[in-house]
């Protein structure tokens, strides 16, 4: 039992070793040690090397403590021997053997104007507070700074309270942009279409469409240049009728031109539509007595039997 007990006591004792500042308690060479150790061979002991120091009492200076990594005497926090030992934007009291903060400098939003500036922890420069300014340079490029504060430029937004009711703000431009079928000027619309300044929406110009509704009855929407065409039978110039035919603004027709004729029933009872498209008097039959001949009159008595025929005179 007493064996079982010394054996356990001296597991104890290595363990505990282990938990101490060095790699060993004894050693035969330094290979034995940490590196900031040499070995005291008449101790057989790991002993702090020259330059290295274990505690901050191994500094014998009231200045420094030890780094508990490197194990290696340094200055403590805030205290210096010159400007050197200090962060760039602090100098050293050489009386205190403290850094204290620069001229220009500062630690600390306290140093600054604590209405306007705050202390920025990268460059320790104080700097006005986010929406504050002193000039434009204070702003970003899309603001002027004015009256103290970072004001948008027109049409620039940073939020969508900045832009117009049917603008939205794009985020990474910074800019003011209209919404799907709104506009701020004929640029903001298609080809066809003009910006109403009343309603700030694209609208078609005259002529053009998006769709039939855009255009007069006789006519439908051709999405492939978006202008109004005739339907078909119907017209609107004389161009889109046969070269007898003119177009009638009354019903947006065409009709024949007059003299000529496109059927029988554009001509009169005594005359046909002949393949040029003009009425011709028929055979033996007349129109008037300039048609007739050997001193002949054209009969124009509705109730006779040989009406609109040469009859003697």
């Amino acid at each position: 039992m007493k064996k079982i007990i010394l054996i356990i006591s001296f597991i104890a004792i290595v363990l505990l070793a282990g938990c101490t500042g060095s790699r060993n308690s004894g050693c035969i060479s330094d290979e034995d040690c940490d590196d900031w150790q040499t070995c005291n061979e008449d101790e057989n002991a790991c002993v702090t090397r020259e330059g290295y120091c274990q505690t901050d009492d191994n500094c014998n200076d009231t200045l420094k403590r030890c780094d508990a990594v490197e194990h290696v005497c340094v200055l403590k926090d805030n205290k210096c021997f010159s400007d050197i030992d200090c962060p760039e934007w602090k100098d050293c009291n050489v009386t205190s053997y403290e850094c204290y903060v620069a001229e220009g400098y500062c630690s600390n939003d306290k140093d600054c104007d604590t209405y306007t500036q705050i202390c920025s922890p990268q460059t320790h420069y104080c700097e006005p507070k986010p929406g504050l300014c002193e000039n434009e340079y204070d702003c970003n490029s899309w603001e002027t700074c004015e009256s103290g504060t970072c004001q948008v430029m027109p049409n620039r937004c940073n939020d969508l309270i900045e832009c117009n009711d049917w603008e939205s703000c794009n985020y990474k431009t910074h800019y003011c942009y209209p919404n799907s079928g709104f506009c701020n000027n004929d640029l903001d619309c298609n080809k066809w279409q003009a910006c109403d300044q009343n309603t700030k929406k694209c609208t078609v110009l005259e002529g053009k469409c998006d769709s039939d509704a855009d255009c007069n009855t006789w006519q439908m929407c051709y999405l492939k240049n978006h202008a109004c065409v005739s339907r078909t039978g119907s017209c609107n110039y004389d161009s889109e009728c046969q070269s007898w035919e003119k177009c009638s603004q009354t019903n947006h027709k065409c009709i024949s031109k007059t003299g000529y004729c496109d059927s029988n029933s554009n001509c009169g009872p005594w005359e046909e539509c002949g393949s040029d498209h003009k009425c011709h008097t028929k055979n033996d039959m007349c129109g008037s007595t300039s048609h007739c001949s050997g001193g002949q009159v054209c009969d124009l008595n509705p109730d006779s039997d040989t009406l609109y025929h040469c009859i003697n005179g």
